[in-house]
């Protein structure tokens, strides 16, 4: 069989058009992973809080509020996170200045409100205007974008 210029340019063409519709499926695929590690991570975070507040009896004491309260909880003893994991970065966008990409309880863990949000994505980590993930005192994870109003509240109950 020969192969003349037309059935190699045909077999080019139809070559290329696959790629142009698998690329972006299989990017937006791996996007969709990363938010979803993402969630996990804030998840992991909650339920950490979680096991020293039951085990203890009561919130962490060594940092009030912020970031820092997620960073304490790695050098508890014995560990309640291993941080080697990347348990503290986002993994769709890490701010490597930071030593950890989610903002933390913006007041001592104990009496939270049952609908409170304690934790969430710093802005930016998804994109610029995406939002990101938040997590409630109970841990329950939601993906919302930066003009929900669960976004705006994780804005004004969580800090940095």
């Amino acid at each position: 069989m020969r192969w003349t210029l037309r059935t190699l340019i045909a077999a080019i063409v139809i070559a290329t058009a696959l790629l142009c519709v698998t690329v972006p499926m299989v990017t937006h695929a791996q996007r969709k992973g990363r938010v979803a590690r993402c969630a996990a991570n804030l998840h992991s975070l909650s339920s950490a809080q979680e096991a020293y507040e039951a085990f203890y009896g009561g919130g962490l004491d060594e940092v009030e509020s912020g970031s820092g309260y997620w960073l304490a909880l790695t050098r508890h003893q014995p560990p309640l996170l291993d941080a080697s994991t990347g348990v503290l970065q986002c993994p769709v966008r890490h701010q490597a200045d930071r030593a950890t990409d989610y903002r933390g309880p913006a007041r001592p863990w104990g009496g939270h409100y049952s609908d409170e949000l304690v934790g969430a994505d710093c802005p930016g980590n998804h994109g610029p205007g995406r939002g990101g993930n938040i997590v409630s005192v109970y841990g329950e994870v939601v993906a919302v974008g930066e003009d929900h109003r669960l976004w705006r509240r994780a804005e004004d109950e969580t800090q940095p």
